[in-house]
């Protein structure tokens, strides 16, 4: 077949025959063949061959080949791999010639389709990129040797480096060359060694006058291919910096926002009992979601601290022990392991220039922000110098006192008889609340619990040790929620009754199945209270045998009095013996009366009430019984006098619209959006915080508005994503008139996305509050719904409607590499929930942009996914956005693909999305990559 182009070649140019009759001959040849492609390449080969065969180009031949790359005859991957076949390196004008005619047949494939078969373009590119590698080697090399020949070589020197630039620059070629680097190894191996050549040979160059602009450019060049092309770092790294690219980063003063909501946040990294570095983990995690620098982050956690003390001081034990313990810690450990420098002085002297009003007013202000600075002195974070400049002048009172009381909690933390533990605790020094924040501040409060649970669970019998026990887990229930007890294994009385009563820091409104009662045990509990001997202890019986049957004894007494059958003096008898003979039965009895009072206006809640001032006179057993009392009392009695109106999605709005002008959210405002999602419900919550967005009309309030939502949603980690998939998305993809808001809700709903993905990872190291109940209900059902309302057409309904074989249609109609890897929607990691939410989120996106208008569906996906990739530029670690990636379904990122344009972000995102080890995937997936074609910016 060459032979025969050969002759009809030789025979145009001997005849001078017109490029157009010369293209239809090679036309009749390529057609009357079966193997056209092959012949495709052999003709594209020889015409090169035959034009650039001389010193000088043929111009005979030159004009066929031209002619034929504009009929389309031959396409720019067959001069792509018939390049070796050219060896005139060495003839300036010649090389300028086929440089010009690959300049145009380069941007030709970088913007247009390309139909050529996958192999084919795999080894076009490769081609490509050795060839121009070899070209500037040799050019290099013969300029060492002639320094002279740069007047006459320049330009071209010039312009391969211009080529090898746009190809590096290229989201075509760049795409094509990372699935050819695993589809052709041999040939890229190769390429590999051609660029690791030209490095090496680059470094041993001697650079003379003329070649100084040369090298330098080159240098620059080389840096650009090592950091583009696959081989030279891992595919991993490769994909992330490919998903990164062209995304804006904007830095806006709101970004602080979220950051600052989720640490002031009652139960936040810097509040609860999580180890030290778990707790710097999730904070990195999210430090890289939200773009914020680490001189912010420092700021901010700071800022938080020093601003959580109340004017009255009410809460500075735990403030104090934050301030002192924690955030030095996190600091020391934050700058340890990123490896920064950061001049952390300026960050003090910038907040005590703006609260020190404050600071003056109040003495233990300034005690604690003297104290501060000692121990930011003791860890080297500033110097001693420095800390004059703000007053410092020595230890503070405060400093030794956590000192000491930090080693007061490893001397009982590390003590085995529970007798010895019990005396401790009674003889200790300090307030026991005190001795709390600072074990919860430096992340082994936990190792307390423990060790009370398993004291407990030895001694069940004997109130001083089991009652002690209680009284001390139930103040830690009050003040940390469910954190401390998650390391809990077993299950004793005191855990159970605590799961019963409490969903983290708040009570639960419960009532006891009749089924379940223990008669006997009620029965015997109440004959010892009715009849206590003068002396001994104990008398109500086992302390755990009290606290297990304590709602149910005292539901007995007061529905048994409300109804005439036990006079009230009888009552009022048994609850004083109740709280004067069992530390058990004083907390519990109390905690029940309380709910049964708050339930309305019933006998029995008007007759607990009259019960409750019982407890204001109790018999006090000793010095540690009676602060516990008082404390855990007034937390119970503080509780159920909070007003738990209907007014909480106006309260959520006020307090929303506050933020949204202040950008300075406080702990009060924090817990108050936390009852609002209690009181509202996860999907009505979730629409206050889009519809805050939504209402918007300028830019920078929907900005302030979405930075709002971001910090509001750290009250529900779950159920907030999951929402906006099942309920926001569709409605707001089927709403031409939301168009506006779009940049701003894909940031909420990427942002949720990734806080879901950490959640899921960390969820086991007591950083992230676990669901309530109330919680955990809405993401079961929503979870396992198929008959959502996902848009207004019916197309969407139909979609997510049970059918007999739905796993096979997902797989077919919306293909994902999530469907493919786990066709059931489980995999061993996350449960069936995220994965079916997941995979709802990439068919709603898809079935919108078949089914919508263009303009919507488009910017939302578009800004979507720049979202989910932004963070990859800041280190962010990739298989979190790998793991939402992977759902989208192939079809709809194919449809964006040919929509959007080759230029776009969706090149990187179908790589990332597929297995390239499949054959048939990389074949499939170049394909679409080489079709794309570039669309003109708006």
């Amino acid at each position: 077949m060459a032979t025969e182009v050969m002759n009809l070649i030789y025979d145009a140019t001997s005849k001078r025959q017109p490029d157009f009759l010369v293209a239809t001959h090679l036309k009749n040849i390529i057609n009357n063949n079966r193997d056209k492609e092959n012949v495709i390449l052999e003709v594209a080969s020889v015409l090169l061959e035959q034009a650039f065969q001389g010193t000088i180009a043929n111009s005979y031949v030159l004009s066929y080949l031209k002619y034929c790359l504009r009929a389309q005859l031959i396409t720019p991957c067959s001069v792509f791999g018939s390049l070796p076949s050219f060896k005139a390196f060495d003839a300036p004008e010649t090389l300028n010639v086929l440089l010009t005619l690959l300049g145009g047949q380069i941007t030709e494939f970088s913007q247009s389709r390309a139909d050529d078969p996958v192999p084919r373009l795999f080894q076009s590119v490769i081609t490509l990129v050795t060839w121009l590698v070899n070209a500037v080697r040799h050019l290099l090399q013969r300029l060492q040797e002639q320094p002279e020949l740069w007047d006459r070589q320049g330009d071209n020197y010039s312009t391969v480096i211009s080529y090898l630039h746009e190809i590096c620059e290229s989201k075509k070629f760049c795409s094509l060359i990372y699935i050819a680097s695993i589809d052709e190894p041999e040939m890229w191996k190769g390429a590999a060694q051609s660029i690791e050549k030209l490095k090496a040979e680059l470094s041993c160059v001697a650079e003379p006058m003329q070649l100084q602009q040369f090298v330098y450019e080159l240098q620059s060049i080389l840096k650009l291919m090592l950091s583009k092309f696959p081989f030279f770092e891992e595919h991993v790294k490769n994909l992330s910096r490919m998903l990164s690219e062209n995304i804006k980063h904007e830095s806006s003063v709101s970004a602080l926002l979220p950051l600052e909501m989720i640490l002031s946040a009652p139960n936040s990294v810097l509040y609860n009992s999580s180890n030290i570095e778990n707790s710097f983990s999730f904070l990195r995690e999210i430090q890289n979601i939200l773009n914020v620098s680490s001189p912010d982050v420092l700021k901010t956690i700071f800022t938080v601290c020093m601003t959580s003390v109340p004017i009255d001081n009410s809460n500075l034990l735990r403030c104090s022990a934050v301030m002192l313990i924690r955030v030095p810690q996190l600091v020391s450990l934050y700058l340890a392991q990123t490896g920064e420098t950061i001049n952390f002085f300026p960050l003090i002297v910038l907040f005590y220039k703006k609260h020190c009003n404050q600071i003056k007013r109040s003495q233990e202000m300034q005690i604690l922000f003297i104290s501060f600075l000692h121990v930011l002195v003791n860890q080297n974070l500033i110097s001693n110098q420095d800390a004059a400049k703000l007053g410092y002048q020595g230890q503070t009172d405060m400093s030794k006192s956590l000192s000491v009381v930090h080693a007061l909690f490893d001397k009982i933390t590390n003590e085995t008889r529970p007798l010895k533990v019990i005396d401790h605790l009674e003889k200790l020094t300090v307030d026991l609340d005190t001795l709390l924040y600072v074990g919860a501040a430096g992340g082994y409060l936990a190792k307390l619990v423990s060790m009370l649970v398993s004291i407990s669970q030895q001694e069940t019998s004997k109130d001083a040790i089991f009652g002690t026990c209680f009284l001390i887990l139930f103040r830690i229930q009050c003040l940390f929620g469910n954190e401390p007890f998650r390391i809990i294994s077993k299950q004793n009385p005191i855990t159970i009754w605590l799961q019963t009563f409490f969903l983290d820091t708040k009570v639960k409104i419960y009532h006891e199945d009749p089924s379940t009662q223990k008669l006997e045990f009620i029965e015997q509990a109440l004959t010892k209270l009715n009849d206590l001997p003068s002396r001994g202890n104990d008398h109500a019986g086992p302390a755990s045998s009290v606290l297990d049957v304590s709602y149910s004894l005292i539901f007995t007494i007061i529905t048994a009095t409300s109804q005439g059958l036990c006079p009230e003096e009888k009552a009022h008898q048994l609850f004083c013996n109740l709280r004067d003979h069992s530390r058990t039965g004083f907390m519990a009895c109390y905690l029940v009366l309380a709910q049964i009072a708050s339930e309305g206006n019933s006998q029995n809640s008007i007759l607990a009430s009259k019960m409750l001032p019982l407890y204001k006179s109790a018999k006090l057993r000793s010095k540690l019984s009676t602060s516990l009392y008082h404390k855990n009392c007034l937390w119970i009695k503080e509780y159920f006098q909070v007003n738990l109106g209907d007014d909480s999605k106006e309260k959520l709005q006020e307090i929303i619209k506050k933020l949204s002008v202040s950008l300075r959210p406080s702990q009060e405002q924090m817990s108050e959006i936390r009852r609002c999602a209690s009181e509202l419900g996860t999907e009505m919550f979730t629409r206050v915080l889009t519809g805050s967005i939504m209402k918007q009309s300028r830019k920078d309030l929907s900005e302030r508005a979405c930075a709002v939502a971001i910090g509001a949603s750290c009250v529900d980690w779950v159920g907030v994503p999951l929402s906006l998939i099942w309920y926001q998305v569709p409605e707001v993809m089927c709403a031409v008139e939301h168009a506006s808001i779009a940049d701003p809700f894909a940031l909420f709903l990427a942002t949720s996305l990734h806080f879901l993905s950490i959640y899921q990872r960390n969820k086991g190291f007591n950083v992230i509050h676990a669901p309530s109940e109330h919680q955990k209900m809405f993401i079961e059902v929503a979870g396992k719904e198929r008959s959502h309302f996902h848009g207004r057409s019916s197309d969407q309904r139909m979609l997510y409607t049970d059918i007999k074989d739905g796993n096979r249609a997902i797989i077919e109609r919306l293909e994902s590499l999530a469907s493919i890897k786990s066709p059931t929607g489980a995999t061993s990691n996350d449960p069936l929930f995220i994965n079916n939410a997941f995979h709802s989120l990439g068919r709603t996106l898809h079935l919108s942009l078949t089914n919508s208008g263009p303009h919507l569906p488009i910017d939302f996906c578009m800004t979507l996914l720049d979202k989910i990739c932004r963070s990859l530029s800041t280190n962010f670690n990739i298989e979190n956005v790998l793991n939402i990636l992977q759902y989208l379904p192939f079809s709809f990122l194919n449809v964006l693909l040919q929509i959007s344009g080759i230029n776009s972000n969706i090149p990187a995102v179908l790589l990332s999305v597929v297995d390239l080890q499949l054959p048939n995937v990389r074949t499939k997936v170049a394909k679409l990559i080489a079709l794309g074609e570039a669309r003109p910016l708006p």
